[in-house]
Parts: C-alpha cells; sequence; structure tokens
C-alpha cells in the first residue's frame, strides 16, 4: 500500500471562492515599474494643469499635487499592501476551518474503529493517539497511552525489534502486518495481530497500527 497522504480540498470544492492572486504584485519589478511610472504621470499633469491656469500661491499647487498623488497612488497601494493582505486573512481562515473539518472526521473515524488504534511518531516511537479499543485491549487511559514509546507495549526483550520494525516501516514507506506479544497495564501478555501503515498526516510522517486481539477472537 502507497504511503497516504492528507489532502486539504481546494476551495473550489469546498464551495468557496477563493481571492484571485494577479500577476501585477507577485513581481516586484512590475510594482516598481508602476509606481514610478505614476509619479511621473502625477508630476507631470500638475505641471502641466500649473503652466494652463492661473498662479496658484506655493501652498496650493502642493496641496493640488499631493491630492493628485493620492488618487493615482491609492490603486498602486491597494494592490500592493491592502489586497495582500486581506487575502491572506482569507487564505488563513480557509486553511483553519479545513483543519477544524479534517479533525473532526478523522476524530469520528478513529473512534469508532472497532480494532484498537494507535497513531505514532514514525521518527520517535511516541504514541500520538490511541481510541477507545486501545484503551479496553491495554487497560491504560488514552492520557497514559499518549506520550509513551510504541516500544514499551511490548515485552523488555522485544523493545528493541519493535523500534527497528517501526523505523523500517517508516524508511519504506509501506504495510506490515505480523503477530506480536504485548504486555497490558498489570503485565499480562496478549498475543496480537498488528496491521500497520505509514501516512503523512499535514506534513508529518506517521505510523498507524490496527491491533486485533487474537485471544479475545479465539476465547
Amino acid at each position: 500500500m502507497n504511503t497516504l497522504e492528507q489532502r486539504q480540498p481546494s476551495a473550489a470544492k469546498r464551495g468557496g471562492k477563493a481571492p484571485k492572486r494577479l500577476l501585477l504584485y507577485e513581481s516586484p519589478v512590475r510594482l516598481l515599474v508602476l509606481i514610478a511610472a505614476t509619479l511621473f504621470i502625477t508630476h507631470t499633469v500638475a505641471m502641466v494643469m500649473f503652466a494652463l491656469l492661473p498662479q496658484f500661491p506655493m501652498w496650493t499647487e502642493s496641496l493640488i499635487e499631493s491630492i493628485l498623488l493620492l488618487l493615482l497612488l491609492f490603486p498602486v497601494l491597494y494592490f500592493l499592501s491592502l489586497r495582500p493582505l486581506l487575502m491572506h486573512i482569507a487564505e488563513r481562515e480557509q486553511a483553519e476551518e479545513i483543519m477544524r473539518e479534517s479533525e473532526h472526521k478523522y476524530r469520528q473515524l478513529f473512534e469508532n474503529l472497532s480494532e484498537a488504534a494507535f497513531l505514532i511518531d514514525a521518527e520517535t516511537g511516541r504514541i500520538l493517539d490511541a481510541n477507545k479499543q486501545a484503551e479496553l485491549l491495554l487497560g491504560y487511559s488514552r492520557g497514559q497511552i499518549m506520550g509513551m514509546n510504541q516500544g514499551k507495549l511490548y515485552p523488555p526483550e522485544k523493545n528493541e525489534e519493535a523500534r527497528a520494525r517501526l523505523s523500517s516501516l517508516a524508511r519504506q514507506n509501506g504495510l506490515d502486518n505480523y503477530e506480536a506479544r504485548l504486555v497490558d497495564h498489570v503485565g499480562k501478555m496478549l498475543t496480537v495481530h498488528v496491521g500497520a501503515t505509514t501516512l503523512v498526516l499535514f506534513g508529518r510522517k506517521l505510523v498507524f497500527e490496527l491491533v486485533r486481539d487474537l485471544n479475545a477472537r479465539s476465547a
């Protein structure tokens, strides 16, 4: 099985309208040219107007030139600073909404699994999440399981073997199925079947394990 990757739906697929980017302000050179042209046009228009109209006092000419400059530069300032800021805020809100929806769907699916499920950091071996079935299987609370190293679920003599298997699975980005013996909260040995696969969730490589108690099935 290939590595599963969490993908965020596009705004178009979700029914929302994403702000359209303009190539103009994505190019610093174009922006500099536009600003320089605006300043040139503003100054030229002001000089022509002052030459054709009666003589104005110095402060009046300065005021008129400032107003013209503001009117012509406003679109440039809008596209350069205000619009990108509004776009960034909109994109951030969309990303946060997608994250909330993904987390809700993940939690529902994770909790409704009929087998014990563990989400493990592929690099450190630390258990990041576990469902209710995992609590029932091991006798630990979720708070006790989360943060525990995955190798600690195995007998002491199997700790290193478990870590090596996890590391190998993470490198191969594949699927693994095997029988193992785990230790519950009172030290009881459990014979289980483990199905494991790698996945990438929000840019982080994880290992997802489904654990089935073989003793319970045979009882």
